[in-house]
């Protein structure tokens, strides 16, 4: 038992680092404020879910929800960010602690796979520039594709190999490699990115040319008052794809005495994460 948890947490260790920061890209603000949401909203939710399997992150599709929010057009963009997450667990724990978490089961499976479908389809769409190296020109998604494929002789060769090498890599996740297939592909695919830069001289954007990264965790603030007006709706919104998704997953892993999941304490872990 202790054997099989080490190397679950050796594993969602290594993935939570790109996946945090991945979040973070997806929602257009700084990369590392998804590793921070990782971070903390697994350690404020562990306590509460109704399984200790569970875990609490930000989502592709609530990365997407923040990205159409348009928090760069406020004055300050990142205290925003906190406090759309602060509003976001409020609402979150207020649906838990009013035990609507019942309401989930009324809520077609069919829906929840075209809905994650649909996330999975315009996550894709949008990485394309980042895949490849080439920023792609266009007013919406489906456009900058096209325009991506006709502009294949622009797109960066190192860029575009260390990324296909890492699709290629996870797939060993379906392979007697199992789970450790994502450890596989953070280290193999960071090597190569470091390896071609060496042999080629080609120039493969790393974090910190980004942003800037501290050495230490960031420091507690309270959120801005200022924004609260602003940002009380896209707090609603962003907890519902929360909670109708967490709930989705959560139904699906058992609870260790194999108990059905308790949607409204999931709620309320979520809700205690952000």
């Amino acid at each position: 038992m202790a054997r099989r948890d080490v190397v679950a947490g050796l594993v969602l260790g290594f993935e939570s680092v790109p996946d945090g920061l991945a979040a973070g890209v997806l929602a257009g603000v700084n990369p590392l404020a998804g590793l921070y949401g990782y971070l903390f909203g697994m350690a404020g939710a562990a306590v509460c879910t109704s399984s200790s399997f569970m875990a609490v992150q930000a989502t592709g599709a609530m990365s997407l929800v923040v990205a159409d929010a348009g928090l760069d057009h406020l004055p300050n963009p990142d205290g925003a960010l906190f406090t759309r997450a602060i509003l976001t667990g409020v609402v979150m724990l207020a649906a838990g602690v009013a035990c609507l978490g019942k309401l989930v089961a009324f809520n077609p499976t069919a829906v929840m796979t075209g809905f994650i479908t649909a996330v999975g389809v315009s996550i894709v769409l949008g990485q394309l520039s980042n895949l490849t190296g080439y920023q792609a020109q266009g007013a919406n998604r489906i456009v900058r594709v096209i325009d991506q494929l006709a502009h294949v002789g622009l797109w960066h060769p190192a860029t575009f190999a260390v990324g296909v090498t890492t699709i290629v890599i996870v797939v060993l996740d379906r392979t007697p490699v199992g789970p450790l297939g994502l450890v596989v592909a953070v280290v193999v695919a960071s090597a190569a990115a470091v390896i071609l830069h060496m042999r080629t001289g080609s120039t493969i954007v790393l974090l910190r040319d980004l942003v800037v990264v501290p050495r230490g965790l960031p420091v507690p603030v309270l959120p801005d008052l200022a924004d609260i007006g602003q940002l009380v709706v896209p707090a609603f919104s962003l907890a519902f794809v929360g909670l109708v998704q967490g709930a989705g997953v959560s139904a699906a892993i058992p609870t260790p005495d194999c108990a059905p999941a308790d949607a409204s304490r999931d709620f309320v872990g979520q809700g205690v994460g952000n």
